[in-house]
């Protein structure tokens, strides 16, 4: 038997086409090394301070953005076969999240985290349906009108949200429009050193990427403002709040308690026109389940179904 042929029939095993990884990687050039880990390390300088962020605006600790990635970029490059796609949470993610959470007011931090991982858990288990289904074809009858609005209305809520934080102030009650009244008459409480620290961050992500689109902006944002924090003591001397110490190791596995759990999440799960959203994730997932490749919605399910 050829080594071709060999290799063909290994390839068609049913384990390599539900892990592709076995596949390639036994393949895989020494000489692809060294471009591959400036790829990483480049993608990994976008994606962790952005996980940090999304992890606040999803209401849960800044430790659980770090874990989304830990989990979902290396399921996906174990079970993805996609080069390109970058697997990782999305600000219109985090904001369905919190916001839908948020919404069955639970009583307390850890309340809201166990409806969190089940909402997850849930998610990526329609996502899997999806693929196994091949019900990508459904975004087809989503109109251009209704998903821009969506993603409008997304980026609107994100802003107002995220203002208070901006300007160091207390974050308002009720819905967008009383959130951002609340900004606007309430500018004399704005925490001055806050709204500096704000505007310079500002100031580097945009600015950097017009000198370099090389050069990481969110992570050279995260990381000066880490030093500046420590040598300035701005927390304790200027009031700018701060994520604080951020536990070490890995969390403890647990499972959520399902009977108990479910029938809250059912009613926050995100409805139809809010799925193909959050992200190129999703898109990607909808073309694969089109184009008849029930393995990439596999693997994205089972990396969005590790988010916490």
């Amino acid at each position: 038997m050829s080594t071709e042929s060999a290799t063909q029939k290994t390839s068609s095993h049913p384990l390599y086409r539900y892990v592709p990884i076995l596949s390639w990687l036994p393949h895989y050039k020494v000489e692809w090394l060294s471009k591959d880990l400036v790829a990483g390390f480049t993608t990994w300088g976008v994606v962790f301070p952005a996980g940090v962020a999304y992890a606040g605006m999803a209401g849960v600790p800044a430790q659980a953005g770090l874990y989304t990635l830990l989990a979902s970029l290396t399921l996906y490059a174990i079970l993805g076969t996609s080069k390109q796609l970058v697997l990782a949470s999305t600000s219109a993610s985090a904001i369905m999240i919190g916001s839908e959470i948020a919404a069955l007011n639970p009583s307390n931090a850890t309340a809201y985290y166990e409806l969190v991982t089940m909402l997850v858990v849930l998610t990526g288990a329609i996502f899997f349906l999806c693929g196994l289904f091949k019900l990508g074809f459904i975004t087809n009858f989503f109109s251009h009108p209704v998903m821009a609005g969506f993603i409008s209305g997304l980026v609107i809520y994100t802003v107002v949200a995220q203002l208070p934080k901006l300007l160091g102030m207390m974050k308002g009650t009720g819905n967008t429009f009383q959130q951002l009244w609340n900004v606007l008459t309430h500018l004399n409480t704005a925490n001055l050193a806050t709204v500096l620290v704000g505007l310079v961050s500002l100031i580097i992500l945009f600015v950097l990427p017009l000198i370099s689109r090389r050069i990481p902006s969110g992570l050279v944002v995260l990381v000066l403002g880490i030093l500046v924090s420590k040598a300035l003591n701005l927390n304790a001397t200027y009031g700018v709040a701060i994520v604080g110490t951020v536990p070490a190791g890995l969390p403890p596995v647990t499972v959520p308690e399902l009977v108990k759990l479910a029938p809250d999440v059912v009613n926050c799960t995100p409805t139809p026109p809010s799925l193909p959203l959050p992200g190129g994730t999703v898109f990607s997932s909808m073309w694969v389940a089109t184009s008849g490749s029930p393995q990439e919605n596999n693997a994205i399910a089972q990396s969005r179904g590790t988010v916490r």
